[in-house]
């Protein structure tokens, strides 16, 4: 099968990638490395140790975050972001998810999340769901903080002013943004 691009630049760049620099898609295997689950309040990875985006990066937000999704079985996963290497499509392989963007934790204790994401374009109903999850696993939505970087980008707002905004920003008017996760 062919592909073709309007933009030749674009088709000239995909073609000269290497296959060590494409995006990674996971399988159902690989994807188990990933898994981040949520109960009374604490995040665990895959270890079963309390997660920490301490030593974690995006590209947007830098150290101290982690890039997230969360499947439709209601699974989260979270990763580093690396550019052209791990993005939030390889989690499930390029698959649907009800959310996805970014979170920091520190200890377990879900600091901030995000709806940033570029594969999947996530808005307010996605980041709406995303904090649904996030509170029935236990998490106070009380003090987390939450943002939309495509709507309201400098917006800051407690989980539980999001969730009740139903994820529009519109009219929302926020706080400082949250603490850095350290190391």
């Amino acid at each position: 099968m062919n592909v073709y691009f309007k933009n030749e630049q674009v088709h000239n760049q995909l073609q000269t990638l290497k296959k060590t620099e494409r995006v990674k898609y996971c399988d159902e295997n690989e994807r188990k490395d990933y898994v981040v689950t949520i109960a009374a309040g604490v995040v665990s990875d895959a270890s079963g140790n309390k997660y920490h985006t301490g030593t974690k990066e995006t590209h947007f937000s830098g150290k101290g975050w982690a890039i997230y999704v969360v499947g439709l079985d209601n699974t989260f996963y979270s990763n580093s972001h690396l550019v052209n290497v791990f993005h939030h499509s390889s989690f499930l392989s390029g698959g649907p998810v009800q959310g996805a963007g970014e979170i920091a934790v520190n200890a377990g204790k879900v600091v901030a999340v995000t709806n940033k994401t570029g594969h999947y374009t996530a808005g307010a109903a996605e980041l709406t769901r995303t904090l649904f999850l996030l509170h029935r696993g236990g998490v106070n939505l009380d003090e987390i903080k939450v943002n939309d970087p495509f709507k309201a980008k400098d917006v800051w707002v407690t989980g539980r002013e999001c969730l009740l905004a139903g994820g529009d920003f519109t009219g929302l008017t926020g706080g400082t943004p949250p603490a850095k996760v350290a190391e």
